[in-house]
């Protein structure tokens, strides 16, 4: 990683998780989900708008997307539980998403397709 991606990294950290530790506690979150559901790329993001803070996850080139619709509905739903479970930060979230994401390369052009069907409002 570049420096400047570092720096990049370490003011969103700063400015969205609230500091260096709230990006460690995502990137330990982001890697026990790679373990838990087996996954070689699993991205985290938080996003917040106009008070509403949404954890989206989403598996990257994952055979999991081509499960048969039941199954991936559940295995989002497992995934939300397992945020529920050990996402530090759960509190403070309005909703979990949980999506798919294909990565591939055109020539030298990164192209990505992106679903995020399943969506979990938490309930206070």
């Amino acid at each position: 990683m570049t420096r400047g991606v570092c720096s990049s990294l370490a003011v969103v950290a700063t400015r969205v998780l609230g500091g260096w530790q709230g990006f460690q506690d995502l990137m330990a979150f982001q890697q026990a989900l790679a373990q838990e559901f087996n996954e070689s790329s699993v991205d985290v993001e938080i996003q917040t708008s106009g008070g509403a803070k949404h954890l989206t996850i989403m598996f990257t080139n994952s055979p999991k997307e081509k499960l048969p619709e039941v199954e991936r509905a559940a295995l989002g739903r497992r995934v939300a539980e397992f945020a529920r479970d050990r996402y530090g930060d759960y509190g403070s979230l309005t909703e979990v998403r949980v999506g798919f994401r294909r990565e591939w390369q055109a020539g030298t052009v990164t192209m990505k397709n992106t679903e995020v069907p399943y969506r979990f409002p938490i309930e206070r």
